[in-house]
Order: C-alpha cells, then structure tokens, then sequence
C-alpha cells in the first residue's frame, strides 16, 4: 500500500443543503463519512432520519460492491454497528452471492442486527436475496447462544427474535436448543432468562439491594464492558462513600485492562464524565491513557492545533454534543491548542479558552457547560470559508488546524469555488483535520485532510489511512 500516491482523485462539484456549489468528495468517501456517521434513530437539522437511511442506500449503489463490501468489514471491525447491517443488505438487494464468512456473521452477532436487515425489508427499501439469508442471517442466528438469544429476545420491538426463528428456520444444533427455538417463538419456560447478568441483577425484585451490591462488586472482573459503562451510575446511586470510591478504582482497572478499544469505546466514557458528575475523575483517567497512547503511536509530543469550531445553527444538537466529544479527544491530544469559533464572522473568547483548560485538567462536566453557553451566544449563519480564510491570514504560523463543522457553507445559492480555491492556497504547508459530527453532501476543502465521523475510538487509529484518499480507497477495497 502505497501511501504518498501520486495520482488524483476526480473532483466534481455539487450543490450542498443551502444551495451553495461545493466540491463533491469522491463516492467512495463520501460514503465512508457517511457509513461512519449513520444513525436514524432522529431527524437532523437538513435531513429526516427517512431520508437519511435512503439516501445513504442510494450513495451506496453509486459505489462499486468490492469497496461496500470492505467497508463493511471495515466499519464492524473498528466499532460500528449500523451501517455495516445496511451496506450488506444493500449488496444483497443487487443479486450478491454470499458464501458463510465469518466476518459476516460477526456483524449479525445480535438478533437486533438481523432484525434491522429484515426492516429494511419490511421498509421496501430492499429485497434480501435467499444466498444472504441462508448463509449469513440464517447461520448467524444459529450461531448465538442460548444467553444471546435469551436475553434478546425483544419483545417490545416490531420484529421480535420469534419472528426471525419463524421467517429463517434456523436449524437447532442439539436437542436443547431446539426447545429453546420452540419455547421463544410460544414464550415457553426455556426462553426466560436464567443466566444472571448485572441487568438481570438490577431488575431482580426478590434480590436485597445489598445482594445486587454484593453481585456487582463480586463480578466486576467478568461484566461485560459495554454493560459496564451503561450501569456505572449504580455506583453512585448505591455506594457510600468508601465503598464508592473502591468500586471506581476497581471500575478504572477493569477499563484500564482493556487493550482493543473496538470493545472500549472512549466517547462512551466522554458521555458518563458528563452525565454522572461523580464519575468524572474516574472515566478522565481511563479517556487520558487512551489519548497518551495515541500520541506514543503517532508521535503527537509538542505539537501545537488550532481548533475552529462551526457555531451554525445546523450544528445545533448533535453537532455540538458529538463534536465536544472530540474536542475531549483533540484537546488531550495535542499539547498546546488553541480554539476559535465562528458563525457569521470568526470570533474567540476567554470562555471558550477555558473549555480547552478545563478539558485538559479533567473538567469535563464544566467545560461543556461552558461550551453549550458559548454556542447559544454566539449561534449563527455559516461564513466556514471567509473564517477560515480570516483565520489563516491573520495567523499563518498554524500547522495543525482542526475543523469541526459540517460544512455547510454559504453564500447560499453561489458558487464557492473562487472561495475554496483562496482558502486552499493558506493551506499549503499546513495540515488539515476535518470533523464533521452531521456529514453533508459536500466539502469545501481540495486536500490536506483528514476527515472523521465516527463516534468509535478505534477511528483515531485510522487516521493514517485517511491522509491519502486513493490509497485509502484500495485499502477498504481489498480489507479482510
């Protein structure tokens, strides 16, 4: 792999959600963006969550399988949940032939996961070919445990895992999982859960809390990690004092322990620094040794970023809550920062030098109320380029400048070309990272770029991969 390329990439142009004329990314990044960044469960600002979903299967079928293929792969590997289940099903919708795999059926590793290909379905917004039901679907619901099974059984959601015994035929390996098949499909006595989990503990009625206590202190070494951090509020709720602050070493430890962050997402322990105050000191020690490592592997030590952060209206909502997740990250990753934001015009306060400040002594709680404050008094229009452009003239030592916007840049309706072209030539000699928590259909930025839309840890990792878009392309391509 070849990661100073010397070919380009064709550039098109598009018109983005104001109107404007952008530069269009290639297909294949665009829809990685994307792919990173799908979540449907709430509209956005531009987009209806409907909408969303079809368009990315649209964006999809622009892009050839070999790299959708990857890409799935790709995206399960590093965290991703969603999109990997869509770009399959999509590939599935074209008459692809599947073959059992078992990077496939890691993907479907939950009845969930099935369940949200068949609602695509149900949608008509594909049609499953029988080659991937019987060998990925099919195989992947045979290959769950009784637990998974038992403890997914969801009987509040539309497509119930009864449903997906019944429309796949799933064939029982043993005698005992055959009853369970036949027990879930008439809520027999074998499908109800027997083994205990730190959920099933919790919701126990007949337990004493001082037994659930006991239960969680006991096998803190052995809880799942995702289930952990969904229930450290436990902690607080339950805990005196003394007894508190052993669990949070012992809750530190275990995290600590954890060495591959697809199993440990470190934005997941960004929302409980925010969420539960009394854990904030807790999670920031496990957030900054995953930011330590990062600055090891990629040799970070003493460099200086400039943060410019869109204040937009767009932005609202998940934009800033995402986008101050990685500011967490980017203000611990880089030594010396500094941070402007802008909407109509390019602006900076003492407040929101204290957000940078407070991040990097743990403050994690503070320093975003401080951001939400600074993003409701200054909320406004999208002038991204002319600050951009402001920004790089008025200080053109920045090497490292560090965009967290959409993108969504006006004039509305004009073409923005003459813009990005200004802003390209302030940008030689620099590097550029992008962030963009809500992906728009286009960037105004040609090269230089490092994009991100994920909220997994592991995306860190790949920024290597990204500094290049054609070799990034041919790896996705040919991922195992």
């Amino acid at each position: 792999m070849q990661l100073n390329d010397s070919s380009k990439l064709k550039r098109t142009k598009v018109v983005n959600e104001e109107g404007s004329i952008v530069l269009g990314r290639p297909s294949e990044i665009q829809l990685y963006l994307e792919a990173s960044n799908l979540k449907i469960r709430e509209d956005e600002f531009y987009k209806t969550a409907e909408h969303k979903l079809f368009s990315f299967l649209a964006l999809a079928c622009e892009v050839e399988p070999g790299f959708r293929f990857g890409l799935a792969k790709f995206m399960s590997d590093n965290g991703l949940k969603l999109s990997p289940v869509v770009l399959l099903s999509g590939l599935a919708n074209e008459e692809m032939t599947f073959e059992e795999d078992n990077k496939l059926l890691q993907i479907f590793n939950t009845p969930q996961r099935i369940a949200e290909a068949i609602g695509l379905q149900n949608l008509g917004l594909v049609h499953l070919n029988n080659s991937f039901k019987k060998h990925i679907l099919r195989k992947a619901l045979e290959n769950m445990s009784s637990f998974t099974l038992r403890k997914n059984k969801m009987l509040g959601k539309k497509i119930k895992t009864k449903d997906l015994i019944k429309l796949l035929r799933p064939n029982p390996k043993d005698i005992m999982m055959s009853t369970l098949y036949q027990d879930i499909i008439e809520d027999g006595k074998e499908s109800k859960m027997i083994e205990k989990t730190l959920v099933t503990v919790k919701s126990d009625d007949k337990m004493s809390l001082e037994e659930k206590k006991k239960y969680y202190k006991e096998h803190i070494k052995e809880i799942p990690v995702n289930m952990l951090i969904r229930n450290l509020k436990f902690i607080v709720d339950n805990f005196d004092f003394k007894e508190g602050c052993e669990m949070q070493i012992a809750v530190v430890d275990k995290l600590n322990s954890i060495k591959d962050y697809r199993f440990l997402n470190i934005f997941d322990l960004i929302t409980v620094a925010r969420e539960v105050p009394k854990l904030e000191s807790a999670m920031f020690d496990v957030i900054k040794r995953f930011c330590n490592e990062v600055k090891e592997k990629f040799d970070y030590k003493g460099i200086d970023g400039t943060v410019l952060y869109d204040f937009s209206g767009s932005m609202d909502g998940k934009g800033i809550e995402d986008g101050f997740k990685y500011l967490v990250l980017i203000s611990l990753l880089f030594d010396n920062l500094k941070i402007k934001s802008f909407a109509d015009s390019l602006s900076g306060s003492k407040r929101l030098d204290d957000v940078i400040t407070d991040i990097k002594k743990g403050l994690i709680n503070q320093a975003y109320k401080n951001f939400n404050i600074e993003f409701k008094n200054n909320s406004g229009g999208t002038a991204l380029l002319r600050s951009t452009e402001q920004l790089l003239s008025e200080q053109p030592e920045i090497k490292n400048l560090i965009v967290v916007s959409d993108e969504v840049s006006w004039k509305e309706g004009s073409d923005l070309s003459g813009d990005i072209d200004r802003v390209h030539k302030l940008m030689k000699g620099k590097n550029l990272i992008v962030v963009n928590p809500v992906v728009s259909c286009g960037t105004v930025f040609k090269e230089n770029m490092v994009a991100f839309a994920s909220l997994t840890s592991a995306v860190v990792y790949n920024v290597m991969l990204a500094t290049n878009q054609n070799s990034f392309i041919k790896f996705i391509r040919n991922y195992k």
